[in-house]
């Protein structure tokens, strides 16, 4: 996961010419949404189902990167006004 944050943001910053800052905040809601999950996980659906939810959640990660759209840089439009 650690890549394609590195991936995400560079895209961004170069692909979407957006300034550093609006690229670093890209990941803001990924980082939340992974401290509650890891929180919520830990805390909660392992004690109660074990280990079979962490591999559960492995399928789910795999299958939404997977489904994620993948082409040329120019291929995604990035305008505003469109």
């Amino acid at each position: 996961m650690n890549g394609l944050t590195v991936v995400i943001v560079l895209r961004v910053r170069l692909g979407a010419v957006r300034d550093i800052l609006a690229a670093g905040l890209t990941l803001l809601p990924w980082s939340a949404a992974m401290a509650v999950a890891s929180w919520l996980s830990g805390a909660r659906l392992v004690p109660q189902y074990g280990l079979r939810v962490l591999f559960t959640g492995l399928v789910a990660a795999t299958a939404a990167l997977m489904a994620a759209p993948v082409g040329p840089p120019d291929a995604i439009d990035t305008r505003m006004d469109a």
